[in-house]
C-alpha cells in the first residue's frame, strides 16, 4: 500500500490558531529547553520561538528591545511580514518563512521565529551560538611546522577555515539537507572551475537519494550511503582529515570536500590508493625531504613481496640449493630466533 502524500501546512492570518499549532508541534509545555514568549510590538500582539541554549542572549536582547520599541504609527504603514523584516529586520541574517515544517525545523536549528499578528509569515533571523570547542589542532594529525588548528563539530566554523584558506569566488559551498528525523546539514565543497563534474552528479544524486530517518554516525552513515560496501575491495573508498590545510589543498587539487554537522572529520572525495601514502608534513618539507613518501612506497612494496617468499622459503626449504642460509631453516622457532638476530644486528 501506497504512502499518502503529505500536504504542508502553512500559516494563516490567524494568530491565535498559529501559535497554538507551534506550541503543539514543539511541545513547549512538555520541554524545558525550548521557550514561547509574548510581546506586544506596536500595539499587536506577537510571539517569539527560540531554542534555550542556542541563542545569543545579547543578539536576541538587542533584537527585542528594538522592536519593543516601534510604535503603532511605524506598524501602520506595514503590507505584510516581508516588508516588517525589510524594514524593522536589523539583523544580518533576517527572512520570512510560511511553510511550518521549514519554520519548525528552523527553530530546532537554533534560530528565532517571530509571529506578529495579522501576518500570515514568520519572521526568521539566525541568532544562534552552538556549543563548541575551540579550532585546536587535532591530536593524530600534528605537524612541525604549518598551521596548527584543527575542524570543530560545527559545520560553519569548518566553511570558514576552508574561507579563510581559499579565497576565491569559485569556491562553492552546496548545503543539503540527510535525514527525516535527524535534518542533518551536509555541505559539499568543491572549486567550480576544477572540480569532475560527472563525480560531483555522482555523489550529489546519491545525497539527494538517501532515505534514512537519522545520521546517528555523522560521516559515516554519509559514507555508507554513498560507497556500497564492496566484498572484493578490502581498502577503503574515502579518506578523513581534521586537518583544514591539508582539506584545502585537496580542493585545490580538484576533489570534493563533503563535510557533515556535528562531526570534527570530513571525507575527501573521490579518493586513491596512493592517497593514503600522503602526509601533511609532506606539503611543509622541500622536495629533497619529501622523498622520504618514496621510502614509503617501497616499504610497502617491500612489504607486500618479502613477507609471502620468506613464509615460502620457509615452508618450502628443499627447492633453495643446500648451501643457503635458509635451507637451514627446519622450524618456524628457528625462523623467529634468525630474525630476532637479524633485527639486534
Amino acid at each position: 500500500m501506497e504512502q499518502a502524500t503529505k500536504t504542508p501546512q502553512q500559516l494563516t492570518a490567524q494568530f491565535q490558531t498559529n501559535v497554538k499549532l507551534l506550541d503543539d508541534i514543539l511541545g513547549v509545555s512538555r520541554n524545558y529547553d525550548i521557550s514561547g514568549r509574548e510581546l506586544r510590538i506596536g500595539g499587536r500582539r506577537a510571539h517569539l520561538y527560540f531554542l534555550d541554549g542556542y541563542g545569543k542572549d545579547d543578539v536576541i536582547e538587542r533584537i527585542l528591545a528594538f522592536l519593543l520599541s516601534l510604535t503603532e504609527q511605524q506598524l501602520g504603514s506595514v503590507k505584510d511580514m516581508d516588508d516588517f523584516a525589510s524594514r524593522f529586520g536589523t539583523y544580518g541574517e533576517t527572512g520570512t518563512e510560511q511553510d511550518l515544517d521549514t519554520i519548525v525545523t528552523s527553530i530546532l536549528l537554533g534560530k528565532c521565529a517571530l509571529l506578529l499578528e495579522g501576518m500570515e509569515r514568520a519572521m526568521l533571523f539566525d541568532a544562534k551560538a552552538y556549543p563548541t570547542r575551540g579550532v585546536e589542532e587535532p591530536s593524530d594529525g600534528k605537524v612541525l611546522r604549518g598551521s596548527h588548528d584543527g575542524f570543530t563539530e560545527v559545520v560553519k566554523k569548518n566553511s570558514a577555515l576552508i574561507r579563510r584558506r581559499i579565497r576565491d569566488p569559485r569556491l562553492v559551498m552546496e548545503n543539503h539537507r540527510v535525514g527525516e528525523r535527524s535534518q542533518a546539514d551536509v555541505v559539499l565543497c568543491y572549486l567550480d572551475d576544477k572540480v569532475d563534474r560527472e563525480a560531483l552528479g555522482e555523489i550529489r544524486e546519491r545525497l539527494n537519494k538517501i532515505d534514512v530517518y537519522s545520521i546517528s554516525m555523522g560521516q559515516e552513515s554519509i559514507a555508507e550511503a554513498i560507497h556500497r560496501p564492496q566484498w572484493f575491495n578490502p581498502f577503503s573508498r574515502v579518506r578523513y582529515t581534521e586537518r583544514p590545510d591539508a582539506a584545502a589543498a585537496s580542493v585545490m587539487e580538484g576533489s570534493i570536500i563533503l563535510m557533515v554537522d556535528n562531526s570534527a572529520a570530513v571525507m575527501i572525495l573521490p579518493t586513491t590508493f596512493f592517497d593514503f601514502m600522503q602526509e601533511t608534513n609532506d606539503y611543509y618539507f622541500p622536495p629533497l625531504v619529501e622523498r622520504i613518501r618514496l621510502v614509503r612506497f617501497f616499504v610497502f612494496l617491500a612489504s607486500l613481496v618479502i613477507t609471502p617468499v620468506w613464509y615460502l622459503a620457509m615452508m618450502n626449504r628443499s627447492i633453495f640449493p643446500r648451501g643457503w642460509p635458509l635451507s637451514a631453516l627446519r622450524s618456524p622457532t628457528a625462523c623467529r630466533f634468525c630474525c630476532s638476530c637479524c633485527c639486534w644486528s
